[in-house]
């Protein structure tokens, strides 16, 4: 859980300090308030899915092996 929150802080910066705490429910209500939480997320969700679709000359183009683009693929959106 830890890792996790200071991969939010990093991406997001420092109003998301209360994530992880014992709060759970303001806590997400803090990251669902924030569109730059939503911005992101969706981003991610988008930028893997097209790494999925991507074919092996395009992904050798931007210096990924079938194998990192998968694993970078199969990660859930709201993970860094």
């Amino acid at each position: 859980m830890a890792s996790r929150t200071k991969s939010l802080r990093e991406d997001l910066g420092a109003p998301l300090a209360s994530v992880g705490r014992a709060n759970q429910p303001s806590a997400l209500k803090q990251l669902l308030d924030d569109p730059r939480v939503l911005v992101l997320w969706r981003f991610r969700s988008h930028s893997r899915a097209e790494l999925r679709r991507m074919d092996d000359r395009a992904l050798e183009d931007v210096g990924l092996s079938r194998e990192t683009a998968l694993e970078e693929a199969r990660k859930p959106f709201w993970r860094a």
